[in-house]
C-alpha cells in the first residue's frame, strides 16, 4: 500500500482522479460480483438438495408397496425413472433391516454403488462431499417405517455454472473497466479544468504583472471557494499596488524636490549669507538701542523723559520683531512644481482608462462602479488629471464596504465638474481640511500600512493646486463622501432645455407622471422635460420619498417614469408595484436603464414597461411617451 502511494503521489491531478474512479469502480465490482458468486453457489446447491428431496419422497411413495410386498423388480423400476436426471450418479433402496433392497447406477459412473447406508434416522439427512451431493430419505407407510432411500447426485453443474460465472465476470469487468475510464476522463475535467484556469491565470499574471486579472468561478464546491480566495488575494495585491504607486509617486515628487534643491544650494546658500550679512547690522541696531535707553531708563527720574524713553524702547522691540518675521518668512519657501502641460482633455477617454483598472477592485468588494459621463472637454494636464480621478477612486473604494462608487462629469457653467461619489464612511464635517495632510488617515488611528500611506488626497490637492483646478468636498458620516473636481471648459454642449424648447407643445395637457431617479439633478431634470411638455408632474429619489408623494395625492398618475437602479437594494419596478398596490390599477411606465444584462430586460418585458437605454435620447423619449398615452402597454 506504501508503495501504491508513493506512486501515485507524483501522478498529476487528471491521472489521479482516473486512477481513483476507474480503481473505486472496479474494486466494487470484484466485490459485487463476489458476493454473488457465493450467493449463487449456495443457491444452486440448495435448489439441487430441493430438487432431490422431492424425487426421493415421490419414488419413496411409489417404493413403499414394492418394500411391503418384497417386489424388488417394482422398486428398482421405479428407481429407472431417475435416469431422466443426468447429474443422478446412484440410487438406492434399504429396507427396515438396512440391506440394499434395489438400486440404480448411471452407466458412465464408476467408483460409485450401494454401500452401507450413511445414515439411520427417522428425518430426511443431506451431505455434500466434494463434488457429490448425498440424500437420504426414511419411507414410511400408514406410520410405519419400511426403509431409506438414498440418492447421489454429481455437482458438475455447479461446476460448469461457476466457470460460466467467471467468463461472464470477466467480460463486465472489462466493460467496466472502459466505461469508468470514459466516464473518469469525462468527469475529470470538471475538477482539473477550474485548476488549469487558475494557474494560466496565476501564470499570466507572473508575466505580464497584470493584477486586475481575475480567475472564473464556475462551481460553488471547494474549487469554486479556492477561485474566491485566489481572486481576494489579487484584489489585496493590486490595493497594495496602488498604495505602492501612491508611495512612489511620492518619493518621486520628493526626489525632485530634493534635487531641485540642491541645484540650487549653492545659490541659495550664497544669498542666504548676503542676507544675514545684510541684516546682522541691522539687529544689533534695534539691540543696541533698547540696551542704551534701558541704561538711560535706570538713572532717570523725570517721568516725561522716562514716557519717552520706554515708547522708544518699544519702537526698536517692533523694529527687532518686524526682522525676526523675514527670517521667518525665508523657511517658508513655496515647493517648486513640475511644469504643467495642459491642453484639450477629452474627459470619456480618461474615464474610460480609470474605470477598466477599478471595475474589478469594486465588485471584489461587492461593490457597484457606475459611470455618468457627459462627452466634455476640459483645459487641463491629461496624465495630472488621470491621476486625481485615479487617487479619488481608490480612496472612495477603500473606505466604501457597502453600496457603490459613481464616476460622473457634469456641466457646470464655464466649468465642468468631474464627481467621485461614495456609499463610505464618510468623513466628520472637523476633518474635511485635514484629511488633505500628508500622513492623515480617518478611522486609522493605528496607521496601518494595509489602508494605505495617507498620501493620496496630498497628492490630489498638490497636483489640483499646480493645474489651478477647484476641488469640493462634502461629506455626511455613515452617509458617504462627494470630490468634485472643476476645471475649465471648453466646449458648450446644448442643454437638454434648449432642446425641449423647439419641440412643439404635446397634447398632454391634463396628464399627470410621476418621475423617479436616485440623483436628484436628473429627476429634476426629467420633471422640468415634463412639464415643458404640458405633463404635470412630480418627482422622487427614493422608495421613501414616493411613499410620501404618493399618499398626498387623489389619483393614480397616468404614467412612471423611472430609473431602474434607485440603490443597491431597490429598482425602478419595486417603485412601480408599490404605486400600482397603493391605487390598486395597472399604470403605464417607461424604465430607463443603462444595464445590458439580459436578465433584466427579460424583468422589465414581464412587468410590460417600456425600455429606453441610457444615455437618455430626448427624441426616443418623447416618442415613447408619445406611444404610452396613444396605446397603454400596461392596463
Amino acid at each position: 500500500m506504501n508503495y501504491f502511494e508513493r506512486v501515485i503521489r507524483n501522478f498529476n491531478v487528471r491521472n489521479k482522479i482516473l486512477v481513483i474512479v476507474i480503481s473505486s469502480i472496479i474494486l466494487s465490482l470484484i466485490t459485487a460480483f463476489f458476493l454473488f458468486a457465493v450467493y449463487d453457489r449456495q443457491s444452486f446447491r440448495q435448489a439441487m438438495i430441493e430438487e432431490l428431496t422431492v424425487l426421493s419422497d415421490v419414488i419413496a411413495k411409489r417404493s413403499s408397496a414394492a418394500l411391503l410386498f418384497q417386489d424388488e423388480r417394482a422398486a428398482s423400476a421405479n428407481l429407472e425413472s431417475l435416469s431422466v436426471k443426468e447429474n443422478i450418479i446412484v440410487a438406492c433402496i434399504y429396507d427396515a433391516n438396512k440391506d440394499v433392497f434395489a438400486s440404480y447406477l448411471r452407466d458412465d459412473t464408476k467408483g460409485f454403488g450401494c454401500s452401507s447406508l450413511p445414515y439411520e434416522g427417522d428425518d430426511i439427512f443431506t451431505e455434500v462431499r466434494g463434488d457429490v451431493s448425498q440424500l437420504v430419505n426414511p419411507i414410511v407407510f400408514s406410520g410405519r417405517h419400511l426403509g431409506w432411500i438414498y440418492v447421489a447426485a454429481s455437482m458438475d453443474k455447479l461446476a460448469e455454472r461457476m466457470r460460466q460465472l467467471m467468463i461472464i465476470g470477466t467480460l463486465i469487468f472489462l466493460t467496466a473497466g472502459v466505461v469508468a475510464y470514459l466516464f473518469a476522463v469525462r468527469v475529470q475535467r470538471y475538477i482539473t479544468q477550474p485548476l488549469i484556469n487558475l494557474q494560466h491565470v496565476l501564470r499570466t499574471i507572473t508575466k505580464s504583472r497584470d493584477y486586475s486579472l481575475r480567475a472564473n468561478k464556475v462551481s460553488d464546491d471547494e474549487i469554486g471557494s479556492l477561485v474566491i480566495d485566489f481572486n481576494r488575494m489579487l484584489h489585496m495585491v493590486q490595493e497594495a499596488n496602488l498604495r505602492l504607486g501612491d508611495a512612489v509617486e511620492e518619493l518621486k515628487s520628493q526626489k525632485q524636490e530634493s534635487d531641485d534643491k540642491a541645484l540650487g544650494a549653492e545659490e541659495k546658500t550664497k544669498a542666504i549669507k548676503e542676507f544675514f550679512a545684510g541684516v546682522s547690522h541691522d539687529l544689533k541696531q534695534p539691540l543696541s538701542a533698547i540696551n542704551l535707553f534701558l541704561g538711560v531708563l535706570t538713572n532717570e527720574k523725570d517721568d516725561e523723559k522716562r514716557k519717552n524713553y520706554i515708547e522708544k524702547v518699544l519702537e526698536s522691540s517692533r523694529n527687532l520683531n518686524s526682522l525676526f518675521d523675514e527670517l521667518l518668512d525665508l523657511s517658508r519657501i513655496d515647493q517648486i512644481m513640475n511644469d504643467v502641460k495642459k491642453s484639450r482633455v477629452y474627459l470619456p477617454d480618461v474615464v474610460d482608462k480609470v474605470v477598466k483598472d477599478f471595475d474589478v477592485m469594486a465588485r471584489d468588494k461587492g461593490l457597484y462602479l457606475r459611470t455618468k459621463v457627459k462627452p466634455l472637454y476640459v483645459y487641463s494636464d491629461a496624465t495630472m488629471l488621470e491621476r486625481v480621478i485615479r487617487n479619488l477612486m481608490a480612496n472612495a473604494i477603500r473606505y466604501t464596504q457597502a453600496g457603490g462608487v459613481l464616476l460622473a462629469v457634469r456641466e457646470r457653467g464655464d466649468e465642468v465638474s468631474v464627481e467621485v461619489w461614495d456609499t463610505g464612511i464618510g468623513i466628520p464635517q472637523d476633518k474635511l481640511e485635514s484629511v488633505f495632510d500628508r500622513y492623515t488617515q480617518l478611522n486609522n488611528p493605528e496607521q496601518e500600512a494595509i489602508n494605505g500611506f495617507g498620501l493620496g488626497l496630498s497628492i490630489v490637492s498638490r497636483l489640483l493646486t499646480a493645474l489651478g483646478h477647484r476641488l469640493e468636498l462634502y461629506s455626511r458620516v455613515n452617509r458617504g463622501t462627494v470630490f468634485k473636481v472643476l476645471a475649465p471648459k471648453l466646449i458648450e454642449v446644448e442643454k437638454v432645455s434648449d432642446v425641449v424648447d423647439r419641440w412643439e407643445a404635446s397634447p398632454f395637457s391634463g396628464k399627470y407622471a410621476i418621475v423617479i431617479d436616485d440623483e436628484r439633478p436628473i429627476a429634476e431634470a426629467m420633471l422640468a422635460t415634463a412639464m415643458a411638455w404640458d405633463i404635470n408632474a412630480d418627482a422622487a429619489t427614493s422608495i421613501d420619498e414616493l411613499k410620501e408623494l404618493i399618499n398626498k395625492l387623489d389619483r393614480a398618475p397616468d404614467l412612471v417614469l423611472t430609473d431602474y437602479t434607485l440603490s443597491p437594494t431597490e429598482t425602478g419596478l419595486m417603485a412601480l408595484e408599490l404605486i400600482e398596490e397603493y391605487f390598486d390599477k395597472p399604470v403605464s411606465a417607461i424604465v430607463i436603464s443603462g444595464e445590458k444584462d439580459p436578465e433584466i430586460l427579460k424583468e422589465i418585458e414581464y412587468y410590460g414597461c417600456h425600455f429606453l437605454p441610457k444615455p437618455v435620447d430626448l427624441s426616443l423619449l418623447k416618442e415613447k411617451v408619445d406611444e404610452v398615452f396613444e396605446k397603454p402597454y400596461r392596463g
